[in-house]
């Protein structure tokens, strides 16, 4: 989605799909679309990111919400919180890594057939810092965090961060000061 396409208001997926003209006939994905919320974020009217929230979703679901979403997903980096039981949350850090496709096609331009090579990606990133913030929100209070890595942090008692630095992906030899393989965030 382009950025200036992105709903300042919480709108499910569903709607905004049909309203760039896209025909959606599958009554499992109309389902799974009407569950999910997006957003634009805006700094004095400039687009800085986006938002998604959802209903409980099962982890069928969640692996079916990738397609669904395209390059947006992508971003989200969703793979990574697929085994959640509605108490535990195991998230896989290995997954927070996003494949060399993956980042190609989020700067992916206009009708391109193709995303960015890898030289124009680094070169990009050293002009600018792009971080993939994904903010996890809880209905039950986290009763126990176990595992560490240097992009997830506690916000509050239902609140967990996910913040994805591009150049420390990228950068082979970047070392993390913390880098558990899971973190199990359980609820109450």
């Amino acid at each position: 989605m382009k950025m200036q396409n992105y709903p300042r208001k919480w709108r499910t997926l569903y709607d905004i799909q049909r309203e760039e003209g896209k025909s959606i006939t599958n009554p499992d994905s109309i389902r799974l679309m009407k569950k999910v919320q997006m957003k634009g974020n805006f700094k004095a009217d400039q687009f800085s990111g986006f938002s998604v929230k959802s209903e409980p979703l099962s982890r069928t679901e969640l692996g079916s919400l990738g397609t669904l979403m395209g390059k947006d997903a992508a971003m989200m980096n969703n793979t990574a919180y697929n085994d959640w039981d509605g108490k535990t949350l195991k998230i896989d850090t290995g997954k927070l890594m996003m494949s060399e496709e993956d980042l190609q096609n989020i700067f992916k331009t206009g009708d391109r057939a193709e995303g960015a090579d890898k030289e124009q990606i680094q070169s990009m990133l050293g002009m600018i810092q792009i971080d993939f913030d994904n903010q996890l929100t809880f209905d039950k209070k986290i009763k126990s965090i176990k595992g560490q890595h240097d992009w997830v942090t506690k916000v509050d008692d239902r609140t967990v961060n996910v913040k994805i630095n591009l150049q420390e992906m990228l950068d082979k030899n970047h070392q993390f000061k913390h880098q558990d393989k899971e973190i199990i965030i359980e609820t109450e």
